[in-house]
């Protein structure tokens, strides 16, 4: 089965990690509760205060789009309205990608979140999210397909939004070497977070082909990094993003002067890892030794455990688990969750049909693994998974097909997680999506991409659990090297 049908991680986690640092422009919290521009009134808003913003985004140094931002001043209900329109366009194994991402929120004077609302828009895939804070909680609301869900996350204080970001540098002053915490609430995982800000130089920057003094502002999101580039006043000229993203600070139509046909560039070849040595028959690989550079191997325990064994740099994967008694409680992975939704009456309904009276756990797990390899059309599929509308579109690449498959095995009592991580073919690595079941008394690996049971030992996990937790694979793109030293 060639790669480029069905393996399309990498662009999910390019798409997932823009939306979500979009969504954090609107619900990011504040610490002390304070304006820091004193041009902000804390009672008043001013009409002088509109901020237009555009900026163009690159991909390895060729442009895929561009965002732009406003802050409009309403004196007669006294609040602001914050806009935010993202666009781009890209290919993808040689299918052309065209999104929209669109944010809009409504605050206060002191820039306090009142409401907002987001979109995120494909020709095949439409995500609106709206949140609304209500006294001590924000409650948020997905909407996808013919699907909604809701949850209500915990508030200290109302929370604020981007722009305060920049204002809360300026109060501490833009002094190089100073770091600050700012702490917010991750809408995923419904806990608080920290984002340390350090400013670490000042220097030159091109901005409209001139030179400016611009302060060098490093953004630490739990290990994801974002650098930011901002006058003396505030005025961000510059963004660089994991795994290759710039935002640079352009003139309207520079900024929407995009190329819409001819040489695209294509993501997912960008974020493969390509290896000299090739493997001839990947999928009926046992074992695999590899030799890892380029990224800190002891932030990922997960390459010492189950299928994996890791000594310094040098990783062995095996196609079947080792004894290991770090094994997590299965109990834990029954539950259903807001993007595997186990015990949804569609969900459940179709588990029961696919399962009929099988009680066996390793028979169901591939009467699972069939079903989905046969009825889900391998075909990427621009969006934020959620079982419920996967089953319903019958669509999707390995994302959608770890999301449905680890819904349908929680749904008749099988513990199953998502694995996130590096799959081989032709002649490189792919970021990948597979599941682990619990049965027999032991986790093992499902691909129902390949129809696998156990999944071939190219199948290297870096990282397990759902969206907030595969972020972590932000950390690798980019940087991780890979040295094929044995297999079998």
């Amino acid at each position: 089965m060639n790669i480029k049908n069905n393996i399309y991680t990498a662009i999910k986690l390019i798409i997932a990690f823009l939306w979500i640092i979009m969504i954090f422009i609107l619900i990011r919290n504040n610490y002390p509760s304070k304006i820091f521009n004193n041009k902000f009134n804390t009672v008043n808003v001013d009409n002088s205060l509109m901020k237009d913003e555009w900026m163009g985004i690159y991909f390895n140094k060729k442009k895929i789009g561009y965002s732009h931002w406003m802050m409009v001043p309403d004196k007669d209900k006294n609040m602001f309205l914050i806009n935010e329109q993202s666009y781009m366009s890209f290919t993808a194994g040689g299918e052309n990608i065209k999104m929209r991402i669109n944010n809009v929120a409504v605050v206060d004077p002191a820039l306090k979140l009142k409401e907002f609302t987001s979109y995120l828009s494909t020709s095949q895939y439409k995500l609106k999210v709206e949140g609304k804070v209500a006294g001590d909680r924000l409650n948020i609301k997905f909407i996808s397909d013919k699907s909604a869900k809701y949850f209500s996350i915990p508030l200290k204080e109302i929370p604020s939004i981007t722009s305060n970001l920049n204002q809360y540098i300026l109060s501490k002053g833009l002094t190089v070497n100073s770091n600050y915490i700012f702490p917010y609430y991750d809408p995923f995982t419904l806990s608080n977070k920290n984002i340390s800000i350090t400013v670490e130089k000042k220097e030159q920057i091109k901005v409209y082909g001139e030179m400016e003094q611009a302060y060098k502002i490093k953004e630490d999101y739990d290990g994801i990094i974002i650098y930011t580039w901002l006058k003396e006043d505030g005025t961000r000229i510059r963004e660089e993003s994991p795994m290759g993203f710039i935002l640079q600070r352009e003139r309207q139509d520079d900024a929407l002067n995009i190329l819409e046909s001819g040489d695209k560039i294509d993501i997912m070849k960008s974020t493969s890892i390509l290896v000299e040595k090739r493997i001839d028959s990947p999928r009926e690989l046992k074992y695999l030794k590899i030799e890892i550079s380029g990224i800190k191997t002891d932030g990922f325990s997960l390459l010492n455990r189950g299928r994996q064994r890791l000594n310094k740099n040098t990783l062995e994967v095996f196609s079947l688990p080792l004894k290991d008694d770090k094994a997590d409680n299965p109990g834990e992975y029954l539950a259903s969750s807001i993007f595997i939704q186990s015990d949804d009456a569609l969900i459940k309904n179709k588990a029961k049909e696919i399962i009929g009276n099988e009680n066996d756990a390793y028979k169901k797990t591939e009467l699972i693994s069939k079903w989905l390899f046969q009825n889900i059309k391998k075909k990427i599929t621009v969006s934020v998974p959620d079982a419920v509308t996967i089953l319903r579109l019958k669509c999707g690449d390995c994302n959608e097909h770890a999301t449905l498959f680890c819904a349908l095995a929680r749904a008749v009592n099988l513990p199953a997680k998502i694995c996130v991580g590096l799959v081989y073919s032709e002649n490189g690595f792919y970021y990948h999506a597979w599941n682990e079941v619990f049965a027999g008394g032991q986790w093992i690996s499902v691909d129902s991409v390949f129809d696998q049971i156990p999944a071939d030992a190219t199948h290297i996990k870096f990282i397990e659990g759902e969206l907030a937790q595969q972020m972590d694979i932000l950390k690798i793109v980019g940087q991780i090297q890979i040295k094929i030293l044995e297999y079998k």
